[in-house]
């Protein structure tokens, strides 16, 4: 990952936790094609410590079989 060029922070009803929508561009490294992957985070935090972190993002941008996404394939 080289980059979030956009990160956007969402409060909730609960105030230990947040959603942030972000964007991340790279390149991969065994193809060095680019990569631009966008995120939502769901985190919640206690104590000044992150107690839960999930992250979804969308497996249709990466189901290119010609994509090494994880490297996997090589």
């Amino acid at each position: 990952m080289f980059d979030f060029p956009h990160v956007e922070i969402h409060q909730t009803l609960a105030p230990e936790t947040i959603v942030v929508e972000m964007r991340g561009v790279g390149r991969l490294v065994h193809t060095d094609s680019p990569f631009d992957m966008s995120y939502i985070a769901v985190v919640t935090v206690k104590n000044g410590l992150i107690t839960r972190y999930r992250d979804y993002w969308n497996p249709l941008a990466v189901q290119d079989p010609a994509t090494n996404f994880a490297g996997s394939n090589g």
